[in-house]
């Protein structure tokens, strides 16, 4: 997307992760994410063509610290984000 304000479809999203340790995590991005911040700190940015819409597609490690963690994703329209322990999950 440009400069143009009525075309550009990038939004952010914002939450709050609260970890009773620090630890080390994966998030598992999809959609439209190309963007995301932990704690001030800029994790993951999509390079390239859009690789599908699907959970996962891109597997970040992050640090998550003790406590509140806040998290930003600029993405388009949609997007998928969840916080896992390690870079796979079993499947149900």
């Amino acid at each position: 997307a440009g400069d143009d304000a009525r075309t550009d479809t990038r939004r952010a999203a914002v939450a709050t992760l609260a970890e009773p340790q620090a630890r080390e995590a994966v998030l598992n991005t999809g959609g439209m994410a190309r963007a995301v911040w932990v704690n001030g700190e800029r994790v993951f940015a999509r390079s390239g063509t859009w690789r599908g819409y699907y959970p996962g597609v891109e597997r970040v490690p992050a640090s998550l610290r003790r406590g509140e963690n806040v998290i930003v994703v600029e993405a388009g329209h949609s997007f998928f984000l969840s916080v896992t322990d390690a870079v796979d999950w079993p499947l149900p």
